[in-house]
C-alpha cells in the first residue's frame, strides 16, 4: 500500500518519473509514431532502381538498341548517349532524356520503347516476431497483411495486434493495426520499407 510518507524526497521523484513514463508510452506523440488511419494510399508511379535491367530500343538503329543493368551508382551507359542517371526515375523520364541526348547526333531519333526487363530493386523487409524474417520482392499493391503472410505469419510470441512500418525514404515510423483489415489491408508498402512485428 502506498503511503504519503513514501512520496517525499527521492520516493516522490521516483513515482513522478514512473507516472510520466507511463503517460509518455501511452501517447503516440512521445513515441514519435504515427498511426495509420486506414485510408487507401494512391499508388505511386513505378520508379526504377539499382540492379533493375532495362532495354532501350531505337527505331531502325540496332546498334543503339541495348539491354543494360542499372549500376550501383544508379546510372546506365548507352552508346552515344553516354552515362545517365536511371535509378529513382520512371521509364518514361529516362526514355525522354535518351531521345533528347540522341538529337545531338542522330536525325529525328525515335526511341520506340524503354522496357524494364527485370526488377530487382523493389524489395521490402520483414523483421521481428515472424516465422520467416527476411527480404521479399515488392509487387504491385503489397500491403502489410501481404508482407506478414509472405513471412509465414506472426510468431507465437508476437503482439499480433500491431506492426510498425519504417519508411525507407523518410525514416517515418507508422503503426498499423493488424486486427483491423481496413488498416493492415489498406497500407501499401513502398520499396525499401521495413515491417517490424514485435
Amino acid at each position: 500500500m502506498l503511503r504519503w510518507s513514501d512520496l517525499s524526497g527521492r520516493g516522490l521523484r521516483k513515482w513522478w518519473g514512473l507516472a510520466m513514463m507511463a503517460s509518455c508510452l501511452a501517447s503516440a506523440g512521445c513515441a514519435h509514431h504515427e498511426t495509420f488511419k486506414g485510408h487507401k494510399e494512391a499508388p505511386s508511379p513505378f520508379r526504377m532502381g539499382i540492379d533493375d535491367v532495362i532495354e532501350v530500343s531505337v527505331y531502325r538503329d540496332p546498334d543503339l538498341t541495348r539491354t543494360v543493368p542499372i549500376r550501383p551508382d544508379g546510372k546506365i551507359s548507352l552508346p552515344i548517349v553516354g552515362e545517365m542517371v536511371a535509378a529513382g526515375r520512371t521509364p518514361e523520364e529516362v526514355r525522354a532524356e535518351v531521345v533528347e541526348r540522341l538529337h545531338q547526333y542522330v536525325k529525328d531519333p525515335t526511341v520506340i520503347s524503354l522496357i524494364v526487363r527485370e526488377v530487382h530493386s523493389s524489395r521490402f523487409y520483414v523483421i521481428g516476431e515472424v516465422m520467416k524474417p527476411g527480404v521479399y520482392p515488392l509487387h504491385d499493391a503489397t500491403t502489410v497483411l501481404h508482407a506478414i503472410a509472405a513471412a509465414g505469419g506472426a510468431g507465437e510470441f508476437s503482439a499480433r495486434d500491431r506492426a510498425t512500418v519504417i519508411r525507407a525514404t523518410t525514416g517515418q515510423r507508422i503503426v498499423v493495426d493488424l486486427d483491423d483489415p481496413d488498416s493492415a489491408g489498406a497500407f501499401v508498402l513502398k520499396a525499401g520499407d521495413t515491417v517490424v512485428v514485435r
